[in-house]
């Protein structure tokens, strides 16, 4: 008392009171009174000076109630001694959290119904503040104020309750030595202990969290009687009834209760047993035998017979007499009666953690074996826990061995009680409640696991599958079937002695056949169409050249300039989307439309920022024990910890420099609390302290008995720290043991990217990219692997940049070919006339223009594009664009000028022939892509859209502006001008035709390799060839995986493609999968909500238990976890024996018709300890009573959901909802009392990990079938309960069935679920696809089936053999696979390699098949192969080397294959098919016909 005068005066009137107080509020003293009034300031007091004083008083009691009539059931007529300073003025942050500046900041705070003392002010730190003396608390002192009947002047202690330095010297005590040991009477009625002798002294670093005190010995002490005819007794046997009931009316003849333990005590032990049926209440039976032991040791008249003191300390009783505290006793109880507690609790969930309560939070660390009963009551009894006063040891003795008797020493006897199973109905006496444990709380109630069907086996026609004996048989079926319609053709043709040549020579070739006179009337009207359809085309190139194009070359350039430019100004506008889900989800997909339902109701997915960290091998497993979790080593890891926590990030918002730290983005379960970030680490088993880690230990644990120090494990957020997601690397649970460590740093997300908000995350999470990569390569005992939400996309970023120069390079290189190969060289001085430099780079130019132009229109239509257009489209239409630039300009050159034709004429009468090849192939090729656009994925539907209309836009570009510089770079060679410098004229003389020589692959293909396809056994071997080429690609194509696995996104070499190695090998459970009950569910009403929960009398086929069976089975199911079953903790939060639902006493002394009356005061949390004003709105109260009727828990359920959800879990309350279920329960308010509905509820599990696409799919497929099962079972059951009570449709409490459901959510289920349908869909869309390649090239070559037929096999033998070799090079299929680089492009590209032979050997009109397939592929074969094959094929080859996977395999192989299968269908089985299956010269009929007709 005296130093907190002294404190006042330093306050009121110090000297020097200006320098370290600072006044903040004043007031008019009077309303007539010129003087100002401090209303508040604010004192600068050195912490020394502070901290002493606290010191001082912190201890000090002050007892209530004494002498006072009994007004609550447990309060000692002795009164009530509490302490003041942590219960008065601290009871906000508990006794842990009372600090100096806490108390004194109280102090000078207007607290209701409690004095203030002066002029409201706050205390903080300064250095030039008053220090003044403080006395210590073991001063004896004269009072100041001597209380009536003392003398002023003999001095006074502050005594031991009220000062810890006043104690006796805690010394410890033997009580095993004999004198003691002969003391202890272990008969019947005889007790070891009384109450009380203060705090356990010898326990170190300080008194726990709420650690009540400990009992004195008193040997031979006899059990209170308590009696139902003594008025002061009924109290006592009523409170007795509900801890203890076992205990009632147990005296020898029954007539009376006799207990070793007093009110105080049972008002202890009531506290104490809150936790346990907080934590067990979900299983009645358990509940009942964990209680039953904490009796037996407090209140047990037997208690001499099975309890041995072995340690104690020198103290002073309650009444200040010297006694001996108890520190330790060993307490015996016969192994059958363990292992009977143990089976009735040791399966109880705890629902928050996903696991045992037992293993989770009771059994020091241990898991598996090492977790037993011994492990679980001594962790019960251990002052290392936090709460328990002493140690209790527990041993079990197995009765009637021989080394029974030696166990228990000193005539002490075992004790034994009865248990309840845990599948026993039983009724709590405490709250009525009747029932036997759940499903998931005791194995001996669960119906059988659910029987999965076992995968299929690979199917198969023999001892061959299934698919490759399809693949062989469809070969051999081909080779069969070409031979015979072969043979009897030829047959049917020997018959009517045809005198066609089947074989040809060199002789033959050039041979000239009579031409012979058709009478018109045998001509059919097919030939007549189709003759008619070619010239028409012909005739409408010819004129479009001539009258169009070559007419005014400058004027077309000019106006293919002008609308293209129009059309590239619209990129000024273009949005591009990044957003992976709004790529690759369709707006309509189920997994699309949950997860904005998803984000509608909670709030968006969390970011994690995540480091996987294992010893390196040169440190690891020495000398057979695992040294992760050595002090040496991880030391670095927690400093690399914290770095990452303290992160300051600038960044830029508006054109300013701000700064965020980790506070400002990360998720805070505690809301804005400070160390309320989520953050689960192993270091966080410990709230991230120090100290706390290395108490005593060399080891993060210690490697004897896995101790975990006793530290609670919930994190310094408030949640718990789950082992799953701190340790990987273990088998089964065995934890501590794990090979790996892992850090989770848990972000808030954000859905507006251009927020503020969302700079802030981004900035954070590039910093903690950049002290990885600074910090990984410097630790020394560690390999670490890292990864934030923002890593893919910036890999992806950097190897887009990094790959830049891929893509140019290869577009240089595919521009030096056409430039080398489209020139016609003669001599080196004709060099410089004769090169194409000019013409090569007015063709890319063309190409870039459209691809370009075409993305504008997306921006002048206001459509967002994404990037795969701007890089994949431009690559695509060089492949197809220089083509046509080849063929073209390799028509003109090898075309001889006719007599009196001018250059205009050539150009035309070469581009009548090759316009409609290029007409049909671009045709075919844009409306292809346009069918693909109808595969509902944005970034695909945008990709095909754009591909299509870039080549419409190629074509029209190349028929205009290209071939208008087509004419005039012509017209430069002819004027001897050189190309590029084209002003310049050279003096070389021109070469005429007639010495113009033909090339030498021309004379190859004429000469040699045709002919030698033309043999029929070369045929043969072709068609056999290509056959099973074609089988097998059937066969490789059924083997094939669907998806794409997340690690191609990434270089092989990047840091993110080591995480996911780390991850899919360490990581012991993946994503949160949630469980989302929507609709309209009553959960007040207990018959509903037993259809979800998975506590006592829960439904054995609710949802809670449906998701923990499954659990049982993660390799089947695909859930790994239970889940969290928030209306599990609601019903325990809400039950008053868990101390947890309280509320404020607002309506103290008020009347219900009172207007100031309240149906609901304000929450009280469990942590503030109101016990103390048990009389006044300052106390707590117990929201419901034990016993409710139905009406009256629905309506409780009701009113207090709000509370739960805003309370946060404590050392005294674990069940709070705020850390765990805030987000996952979407309700709306009736009024500010009861909540109107719940519209959806989230329970999260975890799925296992998934690296691979396979993977990732099943743990969608069989979540939605979980979920698909446990809708159609709360349908039934709502159903059955409706009609159960009568209700129909339009009744006020009815429920429709099917408006309730059930869905799951994860974060990657948009990105997955386009996989699980993509083989049907493949199938369907190139079977679409597949209609244009027939349809065009039957229409534009004339009504031709037999033509159209052809291109139609070559391209489908193209696209399916590129797929089944992509198959044998590890390409897997998917939407990059179906649309952007391959399947639906060779549907289009491969009409390239084979339209244009096609339609040049049905307008070749002299010869035999074989004959004119000669003639078409001495001039289309060079074509092909120069201008199809090789313009695509270097630059395809400059892309093995990217950076980036998915270009590689992609990209770089797919189009590799598909180019060189191209060239072997095209150049090579073509031929063949054309020789032997080509149209049989139906325009030389009709060409005959009209020519008569002309005449």
């Amino acid at each position: 008392m005296k130093s907190q005068l002294e404190y006042y005066c330093n306050l009121y009137c110090h000297p020097e009171q200006s320098n370290f107080i600072t006044v903040n509020e004043v007031f008019n003293a009077t309303n007539d009174s010129p003087r100002t009034g401090v209303e508040h300031f604010t004192a600068a007091l050195p912490a020394s000076y502070t901290d002493d004083l606290y010191k001082t008083c912190k201890t000090v009691k002050f007892t209530w109630f004494v002498n006072t009539p009994c007004i609550n059931d447990l309060i000692p007529t002795n009164g009530l001694a509490r302490n003041l300073v942590s219960d008065r003025f601290c009871r906000d942050v508990g006794t842990q959290g009372c600090s100096a500046s806490v108390w004194l900041n109280a102090q000078g705070q207007a607290i209701t119904e409690w004095p203030r003392f002066g002029t409201l002010n706050n205390i903080i730190s300064g250095a030039q503040g008053p220090t003044g003396h403080v006395y210590s608390c073991s001063e004896d002192l004269k009072p100041i104020y001597a209380a009536q009947g003392v003398d002023s002047n003999l001095p006074v202690e502050c005594g031991c309750q009220n000062c810890a330095d006043s104690c006796p010297i805690s010394e410890e005590i033997d009580l095993q030595d004999p004198y003691h040991i002969d003391q202890i009477d272990r008969s019947f009625g005889k007790c070891l202990f009384k109450p009380t002798c203060g705090p356990n002294y010898l326990i170190p670093n300080g008194d726990g969290l709420n650690r009540p005190d400990v009992p004195c010995i008193a040997y031979n002490r006899p059990a209170y009687e308590w009696r139902d005819e003594n008025e002061s007794d009924r109290v006592f046997i009523e409170r007795l009834y509900d801890v203890c009931p076992r205990y009632l009316n147990n005296s020898l003849d029954g007539s009376y209760t006799m207990t070793c333990c007093d009110s105080g005590q049972m008002s202890t032990l009531r506290d104490q047993v809150s936790q346990l049926r907080q934590l067990f209440g979900r299983c009645p039976a358990c509940v009942e035998n964990a209680i039953n032991v904490f009796c037996h040791s407090t209140c047990s008249p037997e208690q001499a017979s099975f309890i041995d003191p072995i340690n104690g300390f020198n103290t002073v009783d309650q009444e200040g007499n010297e006694a001996i505290g108890v520190n330790r006793v060993n307490v015996y109880i016969e192994k059958d009666y363990g292992d009977r507690l143990w089976e009735s609790c040791k399966d109880v969930n705890f629902p928050q953690t996903n696991g045992k309560v037992i293993e989770g939070l009771m059994c020091d660390g241990q898991v598996g074996d090492d977790c037993n009963v011994l492990t679980w009551l001594n962790f019960q009894g251990s002052t290392t826990n936090g709460f328990s006063p002493l140690t209790y040891n527990y041993i079990t003795v197995e009765m009637g061995t021989k080394q029974s008797k030696s166990q228990v020493p000193n005539g002490a006897i075992p004790k034994t009680y009865q248990t309840f199973e845990c599948q026993t109905e039983y009724t709590d006496p405490y709250s009525g409640v009747s029932g036997t444990c759940s499903c998931q709380d005791c194995e001996a109630v669960c119906p059988g696991l659910y029987e999965y069907p076992e995968p299929e086996a690979p199917p198969t026609i023999g001892s061959m599958e299934k698919y490759a004996f399809i693949g062989m048989m469809i070969g051999i079926m081909l080779v069969i079937s070409v031979v015979t319609f072969l043979v009897v053709r030829k047959a049917i043709k020997n018959c009517v002695k045809d005198d066609q040549v089947y074989s040809v020579s060199r002789e033959n070739i050039g041979k000239k056949y009579e031409k012979k006179t058709i009478d018109p009337s045998e001509i059919p009207c097919m030939d007549k169409v189709r003759y008619k359809t070619v010239m028409f085309l012909q005739s409408a190139f010819h004129i479009w050249a001539k009258k169009v194009v070559l007419r005014f070359p400058v004027l077309n350039i000019l106006f293919s300039m002008a609308w293209t430019g129009f059309l590239l100004a619209g990129f000024k506008d273009i949005e591009f989307t990044t957003d992976p889900i709004r790529l690759w989800a369709s707006p309509e997909s189920r997994s699309f439309q949950e997860y904005t339902k998803y984000n509608e109701y909670f709030n968006p997915f969390y970011r994690a920022s995540m480091v996987i960290a294992k010893l390196r091998p040169e440190y690891a497993d020495i000398d057979g024990v695992d040294n992760s979790l050595k002090r040496e080593y991880w030391d670095e890891l927690y400093d690399l910890q914290m770095e990452l926590k303290t992160i300051n990030a600038s960044y830029e918002f508006n054109g300013t420099t701000r700064y965020v730290v980790w506070d400002d983005t990360c998720l805070n379960p505690l809301e804005k609390e400070e160390n309320g970030c989520s953050l689960f680490s192993p270091f966080n088993y410990f709230q991230n302290e120090r100290d706390n880690i290395c108490l005593g230990n060399k080891f993060l644990v210690n490697i004897d008995d896995n101790f975990i120090n006793g530290l609670p494990c919930a994190g310094d957020f408030g949640s718990p720290i789950f082992p799953y997601l701190a340790f990987g690397g273990y088998e089964e649970e065995d934890y501590w043991n794990g090979e790996a460590m892992i850090f989770n740093f848990i972000n808030s997300n954000v859905e507006d990217k251009e927020s503020e908000q969302f700079a802030r995350v981004m900035a954070w999470e590039g910093a903690f990219i950049k002290i990885m990569e600074d910090q990984a390569p410097k630790l020394k005992y560690y390999d670490v692997a890292y990864f934030c939400e923002r890593s893919i996309e910036d890999e992806i970023d950097a190897t887009a940049e990094e790959d830049l120069g891929i893509f140019l390079i290869a577009y240089l290189v595919i521009f030096l070919y056409i430039m080398i190969a489209l020139g016609k060289y003669s001599s080196l001085r004709r060099v410089p006339i004769d090169m194409k430099v000019s013409l090569a780079i007015s063709g890319i130019i063309v190409i870039l223009a459209s691809a370009f132009a075409a993305t504008g229109i997306f921006g002048w239509l206001g459509v967002a594009s994404n990037l795969i257009v701007v890089e994949v489209v431009p690559f695509l239409l060089l492949a197809i664009g220089a083509d046509n630039v080849f063929i073209l300009v390799m028509d003109i050159q090898r075309e001889k000028r006719l007599e009196g034709e001018s250059l205009d004429d050539l150009i035309a009468r070469v581009f009548a022939k090759a316009g409609p090849s290029m007409l049909l192939c671009a045709m075919t090729e844009a409306t292809v892509f346009f069918m693909g656009s109808v595969i509902d994925m944005p970034a695909i539907k945008v990709f095909a859209i754009n591909a299509g209309i870039a080549i419409l836009f190629n074509f029209i570009l190349q028929i205009t502006a290209f071939l208008a510089i087509v004419k005039l770079d012509l017209a430069r060679q002819g004027g001897n001008r050189w190309d590029v410098i084209c002003c310049y004229k050279s003096s070389s003389e021109k070469i005429k035709e007639e010495e113009e020589k033909e090339s030498i692959i021309d004379i190859f293909f004429r000469e040699y390799y045709t002919p030698v396809l033309m043999h029929d056994l070369v045929g043969f071997v072709i068609i056999c060839a290509f056959s099973a080429m074609f089988g097998y690609s059937i066969y490789s194509i059924s083997t094939a995986v669907v998806g794409l696995n997340q690690n191609l996104s990434v270089p092989a070499d990047s840091y993110v493609a080591k995480y996911f190695d780390f991850m899919e090998t360490y990581l012991m459970v993946g994503v949160p999968v949630y469980f989302i009950l929507e609709g309209k569910y009553p959960f007040h009403k207990e018959d509903f909500s037993n259809l979800i929960c998975g506590t006592s009398g829960c439904d054995l086929f609710s949802l809670s238990e449906q998701i923990s069976r499954a659990s049982l089975q993660p390799e089947k199911s695909k859930i790994a976890t239970q889940a969290t079953i928030w209306v599990d903790d609601y019903k325990d939060w809400l039950k008053p024996s868990s101390s947890c639902c309280r509320t404020y006493n607002c309506n103290y002394r008020l009347d219900e018709d009172d207007p100031e009356y309240s149906e609901k005061c304000d929450f009280c949390p469990a942590n503030v300890d109101a016990n103390s004003f048990p009389f006044n709105p300052d106390s707590c109260l117990d929201c419901q009573s034990a016993l409710l009727s139905s009406e009256e828990a629905e309506d409780s359920f009701k009113t207090y959901l709000d509370y739960f959800l805003y309370d946060k879990p404590n050392e005294f309350c674990s069940k709070g909802g705020y850390a765990s279920y805030s987000a996952a329960v979407n309700y709306t308010m009736a009024d500010e009392i009861v909540y109107d509905s719940i519209q959806a509820s989230a329970f999260m599990a975890y799925h296992p990990v998934c690296v691979d696409s396979v993977d990732c799919q099943a743990n969608l497929e069989m979540g939605r079938e979980l979920a698909d099962n446990i809708t159609m079972t709360i349908r039934q059951k709502v159903e059955a309960i409706n009609n159960q009570s009568g209700l129909v449709f339009g009744d006020e409490d009815f429920v429709d069935p099917e408006s309730i459901s059930v869905w799951t959510y994860a974060i990657y289920y948009p990105y997955y679920e386009q996989y699980i349908t993509l083989g049907t869909v493949a199938l369907i869309q190139l079977g679409i696809c597949f209609i244009p390649v027939f349809l065009f090239t039957f229409i534009l070559l004339g009504f031709d089936v037999i033509s159209g037929l052809i291109v139609l096999v070559t391209v489908g033998l193209i696209v399916i053999d590129t797929y089944g070799f992509c198959v044998l090079w590890d390409v897997d299929m998917n939407a990059l696979t179906l649309i952007i680089t391959d399947l639906i492009s060779a549907a289009g590209l491969s009409v390239e390699f084979c339209g244009h032979t096609v339609r040049t050997f049905a307008l070749t009109t002299e010869g035999t098949r074989k004959d004119r397939t000669i003639q078409t592929m001495s001039v289309m074969g060079p074509s092909v192969l120069l201008g199809v094959a090789l313009t695509n094929l270097p630059g395809i080859v400059c892309l093995n080397w990217a950076n980036a996977q998915l270009i590689e395999i992609f990209f770089f192989r797919m189009n590799f294959v598909m180019t060189l299968l191209g060239i072997a269908h095209g150049l090579i089985l073509l031929p063949v098919i054309l020789a032997y299956f080509g149209i049989l010269q139906p325009l030389t009929r009709a060409r005959t016909k009209f020519r008569s007709e002309c005449k």
